[in-house]
């Protein structure tokens, strides 16, 4: 069932990918960021957007060799 290019989760869970994801966008960038006042915060305020994209893919069983935008993936 593959719905508007996204492919099924992998993992068996009664509740929707959206769910998941609306539940870890408010969590992530704060939970990645506590502490970051030693960093070089533009390098690594870049690199955690990164692994969240790349969570956000491996939540729907997407890679980048799907070639399915962000900008798809997020709305």
């Amino acid at each position: 069932m593959v719905e508007d290019g996204l492919k099924p989760s992998k993992l068996r869970d009664p509740y929707p990918v959206e769910t998941h994801i609306q539940s870890i966008r408010p969590i992530f960038l704060p939970t990645m960021t506590y502490g970051v006042e030693t960093w070089t915060v533009m390098k690594k305020v870049h690199r955690l957007k990164v692994a969240q994209r790349a969570m956000e893919r491996a939540m729907l069983g997407l890679s980048l060799l799907d070639r399915i935008p962000n900008v798809e993936i997020r709305n």
